[in-house]
């Protein structure tokens, strides 16, 4: 695979995040969301990932807590797309600045 910038990385890296969420996440379960709808979820969970290190269970815990106490629509499925999450991110390489 070929290297690619830090911008770029982070970009797709965000990109993928959002879409997994609108997808697979998905706690309101509407097919006809605004393209942002959770855009401040994903790009929260991108940077638990992809910058601080968390964990996936972190991150799975993240996501139960905003579907159960934010958007009150629990899903419990948290854990389970943290993991597609950091799986889609591992394909992007590691980060740039820090390979």
């Amino acid at each position: 695979m070929a290297r690619i910038g830090q911008t770029e990385w982070f970009r797709q890296g965000r990109a993928t995040v959002r879409e997994i969420l609108r997808r697979d996440w998905n706690p309101i379960g509407l097919d006809d969301l605004p393209g942002d709808e959770y855009d401040s979820y994903a790009d929260m969970a991108h940077a638990m990932l992809a910058v601080d290190g968390r964990s996936v269970e972190d991150v799975g815990s993240y996501l139960d807590d905003i579907a159960e106490h934010i958007i009150e629509m629990p899903t419990g499925n948290g854990l389970i797309i943290a993991r597609i999450l950091a799986a889609a991110l591992d394909e992007l390489g590691p980060r740039p600045d820090t390979a």
